[in-house]
């Protein structure tokens, strides 16, 4: 076979690996809004094509398969083996996660390395501009549904997008829980930032610029602090190296100190814009419901005495849940009062985070004396959260914590394999983020892997759910750890 046409055969494999990659996100997304045939892409259109292309990477690449991969197929192997010690023999209980779980780790990583150093660029410009403008997309529409005070159900058959009497006055898509909501968004905001810088022409760096305002207004109204504070350190992070790149030789220690400053006042002020922004789209909603009721009056039928009394019709204004009575004794506001934002101060107990340490962390060491066998063997999932639930007297529904999750499910095996592959992510974001011959927008990279583990050491989306999070993370480390790798070699 010539050069050439192995190339060509070269490059039909990586568009295919592209290909399945990209549908899978647009298969997550759809599962989220139309379950049924979002599950049936899956099933039978997907995994299959996924073993296909991990089959086919591991006969043509598997050379190219660092520590970080082995680490999560060996992680991989070993949930599938903890399931089987704890008596789900056939695996018939994770019919549903197992397939999704492997996919994620044997066809979704590697695509940052099915590619050669020259093409890998455009491939992650292409994946960055697609997940940013769809996220983008979803959050106008999250805006929108906030602004005009019901939420957005494009079908009958389809679920919403915005606010419901579930979670109440915090912006959820398709009835995923907000803090899983904001993390989408907080990951869709750190990639356009990135973008911001990858583009080449200057409505390219606006689109992508609005983009990150929307994607930030969106997360705020989740009224998520585990997400506001991941994307205040993107900003954070943003600032800084955009001032960092710009300093002059001349006294860079104290222009260092400054693009600091500038950093951390960053920060704190995206922190707190959250509420603004909350609070502004809270007004919105208010004056659009009102100007509404005062140019379209209800009109008011003659009742006569026979006329029995019914219950007055709920209005626009009635579609928005009122917030539930946060844990200082607040009552919940009424329905038709608009969303107001939930007491979320940074300085106020910032340490327990809605009771995760006394409550949830607190449990972990009971839990693994009453069963030490998890150390080793794992457990089911649900089994020793329900014991911290009795433990804590109020219902707990995971351990708030990737790793403490990890641990509890697979054990020490489980656990190091997936802290290990943390460590060299970290490692790698590191070096990526200080290394002065970096291209800009490889060092804007590690805002939104920062941002996602950040949040997954406060909440469990990390190697325990196979959700968009954990999708988004997995693509962005493997991008951020193979162009660690092409700039070590080219210092070589």
């Amino acid at each position: 076979m010539s050069l050439s046409a192995w190339e060509q055969r070269q490059s039909r494999w990586n568009r295919l690996h592209l290909c399945v990659v990209l549908l899978w996100s647009m298969a997550l997304l759809l599962e989220r809004f139309v379950t049924e045939r979002g599950t049936l892409l899956i099933q039978n259109v997907l995994i299959p094509l996924s073993f296909l292309t991990a089959g086919g990477w591991m006969f043509r690449r598997r050379e190219k398969a660092g520590a970080d991969f082995w680490l999560l197929a060996g992680f991989l192997c070993w949930y599938a083996v903890t399931r089987i010690l704890n008596g789900c023999h056939y695996l018939q209980d994770e019919s549903g996660f197992l397939p999704r779980l492997a996919c994620f780790i044997l066809a979704i990583y590697p695509l940052a390395a099915e590619w050669e150093a020259d093409r890998r660029e455009k491939a992650f410009h292409f994946c960055l501009a697609l997940f940013t403008g769809v996220l983008t997309i979803l959050a106008w529409v999250s805006l929108y549904a906030a602004i005009r005070g019901e939420p957005v159900q494009p079908f009958s058959f389809a679920r919403v997008i915005g606010f419901n009497d579930v979670y109440g006055a915090r912006l959820n898509l398709w009835d995923l829980h907000p803090n899983v909501t904001a993390a989408i968004f907080v990951a869709g905001f750190g990639m356009s930032l990135c973008g911001v810088s990858l583009a080449r022409r200057w409505p390219a760096k606006a689109a992508y610029a609005v983009a990150a305002v929307s994607l930030f207004a969106a997360a705020s109204l989740t009224v998520s602090r585990t997400a506001m504070i991941a994307a205040s350190l993107e900003a954070a992070g943003f600032v800084f190296l955009l001032i960092a790149g710009r300093l002059p030789s001349k006294r860079k220690a104290l222009c260092v100190v400054l693009a600091l400053l500038l950093a951390c006042g960053t920060a704190y002020g995206a922190y707190k814009g959250y509420e603004a922004i909350v609070s502004g789209v809270a007004s919105a909603s208010q004056a659009l419901q009102h100007a509404a009721e005062t140019t379209l009056p209800t009109p008011q039928p003659e009742l006569s005495s026979a006329d029995t009394t019914e219950e007055p019709a709920s209005s626009a204004a009635d579609s928005i849940p009122a917030v539930s009575q946060t844990e200082g004794g607040s009552p919940a506001n009424s329905a038709g009062d608009g969303i107001i934002p939930q007491n979320r101060e940074l300085t106020q107990d910032l340490l327990t985070l809605t009771g995760r340490t006394n409550d949830i962390y607190g449990a972990a060491l009971p839990v693994l004396k009453q069963r030490p066998s998890i150390l080793l063997t794992g457990s089911l999932d649900g089994e020793t959260i329900g014991i911290a639930t009795r433990m804590a007297g109020r219902p707990l529904y995971h351990w708030h914590n990737s790793l403490l999750q990890t641990l509890m499910l697979t054990g020490i095996p489980g656990f190091l394999a997936a802290a290990a592959f943390l460590v060299l992510v970290v490692i790698a974001g590191v070096r990526t983020f200080f290394s002065g011959k970096a291209p800009l927008y490889r060092r804007l990279l590690v805002l939104p892997v920062a941002g996602l583990c950040l949040q997954g050491m406060l909440e469990s989306y990390l190697f325990c759910q196979v959700e968009l999070p954990f999708y988004f993370f997995l693509v962005l480390s493997g991008y951020l750890l193979a162009f660690d790798r092409e700039n070590r070699v080219r210092r070589k």
